[in-house]
């Protein structure tokens, strides 16, 4: 993958030797006779550490355990590039079937909220956030303003940003047409074999299985 498959991907003739080593040091990792639990990686821009931590991990749960992998990152921008570049890559060398991304839930849309602040906007936005919510597949900021062809203000998105709970979403009366509520309810699906979140989230997922009483963590964290 790394010496052959990789380089024709990419169209280049360069094999990262950093990135071989690191992907062979964490297969050795995760090689069920290993006894130790936490590993830690050091390595410099450039070494391609996403695809050397991914691809020995999903290799491993496809061979064997067949887990999800949970890949958290610093950053939204990090997530982003991850779905957009490498994925395609663990798609083509049939390593992942159904990743998802996973965000804050600042990130989505709440049609409820809109209709609160229908008032503040143009007669062409709320066409378009209503036509959003008929036609969109995660429910994210993101989507809307591909779909759109348009960037949004923070001061505008944060009127229809999803601020609800866990539980006023499952009562929200459009709960069971939400693109949002649907998306994000698939973060824990055991169907999804490649989680991308950020720090932030894994966090407050391991806060909440701590919390008393006991809370439904955001994304898998086992």
């Amino acid at each position: 993958i790394f010496e052959k498959e990789i380089p024709e991907y990419y169209q280049t003739s360069t094999i990262r030797k950093s990135q071989v080593q690191m992907a062979l040091d964490i297969a050795a990792f995760l090689d069920a006779s290993e006894f130790k639990k936490v590993m830690f990686i050091e390595a410099p821009v450039g070494t391609g550490k996403s695809l050397g931590a991914l691809i020995p991990a999903l290799l491993e749960s496809k061979e064997t355990s067949n887990k999800r992998i949970v890949y958290a990152t610093a950053t939204i921008n990090l997530q982003g590039q991850l779905m957009n570049s490498e994925v395609p890559l663990l798609r083509k060398l049939s390593l992942v079937r159904q990743p998802i991304l996973a965000k804050g839930k600042s990130h989505y849309y709440c049609h409820k909220k809109f209709l609160y602040s229908e008032m503040s906007f143009s007669t062409e936005e709320n066409e378009r956030f209503k036509e959003f919510f008929k036609k969109a597949e995660t429910g994210q900021r993101n989507e809307f303003e591909e779909q759109f062809e348009l960037d949004l203000s923070d001061r505008k998105w944060e009127k229809v940003s999803l601020d609800a709970t866990r539980r006023d979403c499952d009562n929200c009366n459009f709960s069971y047409i939400c693109a949002t509520k649907s998306h994000r309810g698939n973060f824990a699906s055991i169907k999804k074999d490649l989680v991308i979140t950020n720090h932030d989230q894994l966090i407050v997922s391991a806060l909440n299985i701590l919390s008393e009483p006991r809370q439904k963590p955001i994304i898998p964290i086992d």
